[in-house]
C-alpha cells in the first residue's frame, strides 16, 4: 500500500493531476496471534523458504520499488494484529478527514521502517498525537 501510494503521488504530481485517496481497511493476516509473529518465520510458513530468500535479497523488487520513493523496509519487524490501527483510521476519517493521509504516512513509517508494534495502544496514541489528533485512548 505505502509503496503504491507513493508511486501514485509521484505520477499525479508529474501529470499535474489532483489526487484524493480514500483509505479502505484490508486485513492481510486475520489470524495473527496476540503476541505477533516474527516476519521471516511468518513468510516462510506462508510462502516457503525460496520466497523468503528472494524477499531477503538486497535487490528484491519490493525493496527496489520502495527505494525509488524513499522507503526503506525494516525486516526486523513483526507481523502484528492491525484491528486497532484500522479503527484509528476510521475514527480519523469520521472526525478529522483532512488528517487521514498524514496519519497513514505516520503509521506506515512507524511499522515498516521503525518496526514499532502498532498493536500496542500507546504506539497508536503516539502516532495519532504526532499528526495532531486528540481523543480518548
Amino acid at each position: 500500500c505505502w509503496v503504491g501510494k507513493r508511486h501514485l503521488e509521484s505520477a499525479a504530481l508529474s501529470a499535474k493531476v489532483a489526487l484524493d485517496v480514500d483509505w479502505q481497511p484490508f486485513y492481510l493476516n486475520r489470524n495473527t496471534p496476540a503476541e505477533g509473529e516474527d516476519l521471516m518465520e511468518h513468510l516462510t510458513a506462508k510462502y516457503g523458504p525460496a520466497a523468503v530468500a528472494r524477499f531477503d535479497a538486497p535487490d528484491n523488487p519490493l525493496d527496489c520499488a520502495a527505494g525509488k520513493v524513499g522507503i526503506s523496509f525494516n525486516k526486523q519487524r513483526r507481523i502484528i494484529r492491525t484491528g486497532d490501527s484500522h479503527r484509528l483510521v476510521e475514527w480519523c476519517k469520521a472526525t478529522q478527514p483532512q488528517t487521514v493521509d498524514p496519519l497513514m504516512e505516520t503509521l506506515f513509517k512507524a511499522y515498516f521502517e521503525d518496526a514499532r508494534d502498532l498493536s500496542r495502544r500507546e504506539e497508536l496514541v503516539a502516532c495519532a498525537a504526532a499528526c495532531g489528533l486528540e481523543g480518548e485512548a
